[in-house]
């Protein structure tokens, strides 16, 4: 129900778009790339003998956009992320801490912001693996609406 009043009022929002001034058409705008940064996909975990204890991968995402603001333009970014680990072999582990990070790219490729996130994922005793899902919201400050394109946000498993 909460998602649908969410929903509804962006839409009834972006139709308006009066609202930003100088009419500005919506329908032309694009979200930053969002994507998962090469190599950062996947971890394996070992104990101090350097045994193999568990895997994590992030195995899939999405994401989307929304502009808010008149004076202040601001690209909203709606991130979710789904983590999938697994025990490997024998090893007994009930929950398994990991980090993993997001970043927002400047146009000329330059970290604006990088935020990392500890969290922790449960096994389940029968199958051994877990399933996570992670949200984020950020935020990008713009000088002009149609800039929103030429920004990058990338994420990934914490090395």
């Amino acid at each position: 129900m909460y998602r649908l009043f969410i929903i509804s009022f962006v839409l009834l929002f972006l139709s308006g778009c009066s609202l930003f001034g100088r009419g500005v058409d919506l329908s032309h705008l694009s979200c930053p790339d969002i994507g998962l940064l090469k190599k950062a996909e996947k971890k394996v975990f070992k104990d101090a003998s350097g045994a193999e204890l568990a895997s994590i991968e992030l195995n899939n995402y999405n994401g989307g956009c929304s502009f808010k603001g008149k004076d202040k333009k601001i690209v909203e970014i709606d991130l979710n992320l789904f983590f999938l680990a697994s025990v490997i072999g024998d090893a007994k582990k009930d929950e398994m801490n990991f980090d993993y990070f997001v970043a927002i790219l400047s146009p000329n490729g330059d970290i604006l912001n990088k935020q990392v996130f500890s969290t922790s994922i449960g096994f389940d005793g029968e199958s051994k693996t877990g399933v996570l899902s992670e949200e984020s919201i950020l935020k990008i400050p713009l000088k002009d609406f149609r800039d929103a394109k030429n920004y990058k946000v990338v994420f990934g498993i914490q090395p």
